[in-house]
């Protein structure tokens, strides 16, 4: 018990500097704008066996935009790194509050979700009845990310089984919104982790902890092997803190950022082409993403206001973006009525399109995921929560 006490003050201890705080969010902004890229290619343009006259335009398009699995992968480690500290935070100061937490996760979650869900049903409903089920909402043409009868994945079941995060585990995901899939993952993994940290932490008695380590055993049942395959993934985030701190000066620091960098690039880059298993290729990046993420949080090169307010900006909607994207560029590709060739002006029309996708994903975020904190607090007052 007593080393488990100094892994919890190890990340008591920890923080992030401005400069790192800043790259984290330019990573999240940009694992964001890969999955963004990677639907659209797959909406806007043809397969690239279909390809015809390759040329150095067009592997660029494709290689730029076949990452989007990747990214969540990434997005898994960043979540643990980011969320596991703040609970073993709370363990070690001893203000660990089950109800709050839950609070907080959820609603990080469901403010963005329980719209994404009703604008999901409206472009797809919108989309049936102006096109009809002859084409992607019908099932008639499939391919990644909607391979699948859009319209038999729309019902009130389906609706409230995804607002429960049961996603992939009893039901499908709503309509054309795929990427919901990794929801599931996130709020699950939420809600294990400070079940675990709970069952072997001293402040508690030996019945809360065996309560917890019950509660632990029940969540890994509910949501079985596929789930729990890739928590590991998530603590590798959380991982991070219990290393020592380790800071270069002059070329070192350079160096070590440059060759984590390359590995991690490199790791990708096998995770997408060539590791066939797919769980090795993603414990294999997540690992390499893990060490590049060491030493940029270590040795953060210093950044400009313009760079942290860039990245802040554009990192504060990524969820939103995450959600919201899929059925707004389904509704678009059915409206354009087939696939592009990739020529020049194509690859601009698909980059215009992309850029029209952040948009309505940062107006959204401004209606809704930017007023997160305010609901929360307002719901904690109502339920007599006292800030703390």
């Amino acid at each position: 018990m007593n080393q488990f006490k100094q892994i919890l003050k190890k990340a008591h201890d920890k923080g992030l500097t401005p400069a790192a705080s800043a790259h984290l969010d330019a990573i999240r902004s940009t694992a964001a704008l890969a999955v963004l890229l990677m639907h659209a290619r797959h909406l806007f343009l043809i397969d690239w066996a279909q390809v015809q006259g390759k040329n150095v335009l067009s592997r660029l398009a494709y290689a730029a935009s076949d990452f989007g699995h990747q990214a969540v992968i990434v997005f898994f480690v960043l979540s643990g790194f980011l969320i596991g500290p703040s609970v073993l935070r709370s363990i070690h100061t001893q203000r660990w509050s089950p109800s709050r937490y839950f609070l907080r996760r959820f609603f990080r979650l469901e403010v963005v979700l329980f719209p994404a869900l009703l604008l999901c049903v409206a472009w797809d409903l919108g989309g049936i009845h102006l096109f009809g089920l002859g084409g992607i909402y019908g099932g008639h043409e499939t391919f990644y990310p909607v391979g699948y009868n859009i319209a038999r994945h729309l019902s009130w079941p389906i609706f409230w089984g995804n607002a429960a995060f049961l996603q992939n585990l009893r039901l499908p995901t709503l309509g054309s919104d795929s990427p919901l899939w990794s929801l599931s993952n996130e709020f699950w993994y939420y809600m294990l982790f400070p079940c675990l940290a709970l069952m072997g932490s001293s402040f508690h008695q030996k019945r809360g902890r065996i309560f917890y380590g019950i509660l632990a055993c029940l969540i890994g049942w509910f949501i079985g092997k596929d789930l729990l395959l890739y928590f590991p993934i998530w603590v590798i985030g959380t991982l991070i803190f219990y290393l020592p701190k380790w800071n270069a000066s002059g070329l070192l620091r350079v160096a070590t950022l440059a060759i984590s960098a390359v590995v991690f690039a490199c790791a990708t880059f096998l995770a997408r082409f060539y590791w066939t298993n797919a769980l090795i290729a993603d414990y294999g990046m997540s690992i390499a993403f893990a060490i590049f993420l060491y030493f940029l949080i270590n040795n953060s090169p210093d950044v400009s206001d313009l760079y942290s307010n860039v990245s802040h900006e554009m990192a504060s909607s990524s969820y939103t973006l995450y959600v919201v994207h899929a059925p707004f560029l389904v509704f678009i590709a059915v409206w354009i009525g087939g696939r592009w060739i990739p020529t020049p002006l194509h690859v601009v029309y698909e980059i215009l399109l992309v850029g029209a996708a952040w948009v309505y994903a940062h107006l959204i975020h401004m209606v809704f995921e930017a007023h997160t904190d305010q609901i929360r607090s307002w719901t904690e007052r109502k339920l007599g929560m006292s800030a703390r």
